[in-house]
């Protein structure tokens, strides 16, 4: 048998304006032999690499690739293409009962559904049913530890993923995993440690889809948080440095750059960067410059400037639910709770797992004495972060209790 050849995909996820900021590398194959034994499989997702691994065939690499662009990421395109992605999943499981790729497209699926139970069911079916040599066994696992950790079962999240590290030690989205969950329960030291590894170490190569980026400033970003937390305020300064060169499109990237020489008391220094960004052509990191600009006026005080410049973020992206909250901040701070609340319902509408700004919104509404209103936001804010002790106090006063 001869060899067929494969090159990748890449699928943008994230667009930003002037070109896409984050990358999903999906390896496919896609110059294959014409015999009539090589056909594509499946109602969905077809595949054809199990095909030629029965016929005896090689895959090789090349560095041919197909760009996915036009992707419809609104609401309503999404929902009709899960609406489609389950009923053609579901025809085809019972056309193959117990295919391991069958259910892992229907785990991947309930996962990207957000309904985390039953994909973790059927990734745990797949993996059940899957060769440990299967091209999506990797994947399955990584997505099974999300799902787990969505769930808040962080233990067993860690129990998965060590599994899958046995299998596959050198995979990268698997050790990224496995950072996210020691940050997670506080082994900040271990964390970090898998991060430097995850942005030094490349693994071998294998067919994979994962967005490439964890491999760069979203490891690093994540870097810079723990410094952070352990009081490494230069290391975490260094990796927001470094996240701005690799990305310089990234606006949290220059976020948590301006943050941090607040955080060193680096006035000067954030307000040339605040002057730099403020120049740029581009919105959203314009935006981020009057963001820092207001962040360093409230610093010194003057909170009617700090207003003023947070307006002006405001003007520069209306989309960016940030300088809402911070508006809301300054109006809540003043007893202005009118125009606290339009902030907040702003900042909601933007943002609406936001679990911080339905609190506060709540307590906005409690000074107004609109207590229903109050007690409907504070519902949402508890749906978001379960258990928060203080959203259910105030909960009880606007409920009368």
């Amino acid at each position: 048998m001869g060899v067929s050849r494969r090159g990748k995909e890449s699928v943008f996820n994230i667009e930003v304006e002037g070109g896409h900021l984050d990358t999903t590398v999906v390896d496919h194959v896609k110059l294959v032999r014409n015999l009539s034994s090589l056909r594509f499989e499946g109602r969905i997702h077809e595949q054809i690499l199990s095909a030629i691994r029965r016929a005896g065939g090689a895959v090789e690499w090349t560095d041919l690739y197909v760009v996915h662009t036009g992707y419809d990421h609104t609401p309503a395109g999404q929902e009709r293409k899960r609406e489609r992605d389950l009923r053609l999943l579901h025809l085809d499981l019972q056309e193959r009962p117990g295919h391991p790729f069958a259910l892992f497209n229907l785990g991947m699926t309930y996962t990207d559904l957000r309904r985390y139970s039953e994909g973790a069911d059927f990734l745990r079916q797949c993996l059940r049913a899957a060769d440990p040599g299967e091209s999506h066994v990797r994947k399955a696992y990584a997505l099974l530890v999300f799902s787990l950790m969505q769930m808040e079962r962080p233990e067993e999240a860690l129990t998965e993923c060590d599994r899958a590290l046995g299998l596959f030690p050198e995979d990268l989205e698997l050790t990224f995993r496995r950072a996210l969950l020691f940050q997670r329960i506080g082994r900040k030291t271990e964390a970090i440690g898998l991060y430097q590894t995850i942005l030094t170490h490349s693994g071998p190569r294998h067919f994979t889809s994962v967005d490439r980026s964890i491999g760069g400033y979203k490891a690093r970003q994540n870097l810079a948080v723990l410094h952070a937390e352990l009081g490494h305020w230069d290391r975490a300064l260094e990796q927001w440095k470094l996240i701005t060169d690799e990305v310089p499109e990234y606006r949290l990237g220059w976020r948590g750059y301006g943050e941090q020489l607040l955080q060193l008391e680096k006035i000067d220094h954030a307000t040339a960067l605040s002057d730099h960004l403020i120049k740029q052509p581009r919105d959203a990191i314009r935006s981020e410059g009057w963001l820092l600009r207001g962040r360093i006026r409230i610093r010194c005080g003057d909170r009617p400037a700090a207003r003023a410049a947070w307006e002006q973020a405001v003007s520069s992206d209306p989309h960016d639910a940030e300088p809402h909250r911070e508006l809301a901040r300054v109006a809540y701070a003043a007893g202005e709770w009118a125009s606290a609340e339009s902030s907040l319902r702003a900042a909601a509408a933007l943002d609406v797992a936001d679990a911080r700004v339905w609190h506060n919104l709540g307590a906005t509404l409690l000074n107004l004495k609109r207590d229903s209103e109050a007690a409907d936001a504070l519902r949402e804010s508890l749906r978001l972060r379960v258990g928060c002790v203080e959203t259910e106090e105030l909960l009880r006063v606007a409920s009368g209790g």
